[in-house]
């Protein structure tokens, strides 16, 4: 995975849970969704956003890239760190 060192088996499981959560998103891969997100306008953005929320337990983690923001959306998600926000 790009920038991230993981063991194997912790890669293994990344892959598959970011895989399932793309699934969930209608999108057949990592691509699509960053191709999505960057060309989206903000009522499209909000609906993407609240079905983040929708499929996050409680603490999740969503990483939200530096060149995007969360800025003039309403959405239960609470600011971790830049980039990061969580359920």
């Amino acid at each position: 995975m790009a920038g991230i060192n993981l063991s194997a088996g912790k890669e293994g499981l990344v892959r598959s849970r970011l895989t399932k959560r793309l699934r969930a998103l209608d999108l057949s891969g990592f691509d699509p969704y960053v191709e999505l997100v960057e060309r989206i306008d903000n009522p499209a953005q909000a609906r993407l956003v609240a079905r983040h929320y929708a499929l996050l337990r409680s603490g999740g983690i969503l990483f939200v890239g530096h060149s995007q923001s969360l800025s003039g959306l309403v959405h239960g998600f609470r600011y971790v760190q830049p980039a990061v926000v969580a359920r």
